[in-house]
């Protein structure tokens, strides 16, 4: 399955219009967030989107943003 944003496609085994892009986007340095069908988080850069994918579990990304949001 291939899910697209703009112009690009990526391989993805999520639902194409998942991705949520960051507010704080700034100057084209973005990262966009999805969630996978087996619930864990997935964060790639917007600009290379069919390069790599990080994939959290929802406790690691809860653990995550408890920590950025205390910065």
């Amino acid at each position: 399955m291939a899910g697209t944003q703009g112009q690009q496609t990526w391989p993805t085994p999520f639902l194409p219009g998942v991705w949520k892009v960051s507010s704080r986007c700034n100057g084209g340095n973005c990262v966009a967030v999805a969630t996978e069908h087996n619930g864990r988080i997935a964060v790639r850069d917007t600009k290379t989107g069919a390069g790599p994918i990080l994939s959290f579990s929802a406790a690691e990304w809860d653990a995550f943003i408890t920590s950025i949001k205390d910065m």
